[in-house]
């Protein structure tokens, strides 16, 4: 997807004025490193369903608003991560129990 120029986001607006260079220069230089910010899906703890795409740094909690369920409230991103399956201590964990099985 080819990223737009600022301006062509306000061109169809009439009832907006036209923003300033510098508000123009501010939004790409915004647009590049939020690019370069690395994020992670947080789902609806109810019905799974996408309710906010949030920085992987964020510790914060945050409010979210489910347009499924309707669940509302806030979320604390550390006790809805995921655990990827291949990680090295999941590995250690699994050589283990192996080991104690035979």
């Amino acid at each position: 997807m080819r990223p737009q120029c600022p301006m062509a986001i306000w061109q169809n607006h009439q009832e907006y004025a036209a923003p300033s260079p510098d508000v123009l220069h501010k939004l790409e230089l915004s647009r590049k490193r939020a690019a370069r910010v690395a994020t992670r899906e947080m789902h609806c703890p109810i019905c799974g369903f996408l309710v906010q795409i949030i920085p992987v740094t964020q510790t914060e909690v945050v409010f979210v608003k489910c347009r499924k369920c309707k669940f509302s409230g806030p979320l604390d991103p550390a006790y809805f991560r995921r655990v990827k399956r291949n990680s090295p201590f999941r590995r250690r964990n699994k050589a283990e129990v192996r080991k104690n099985i035979r």
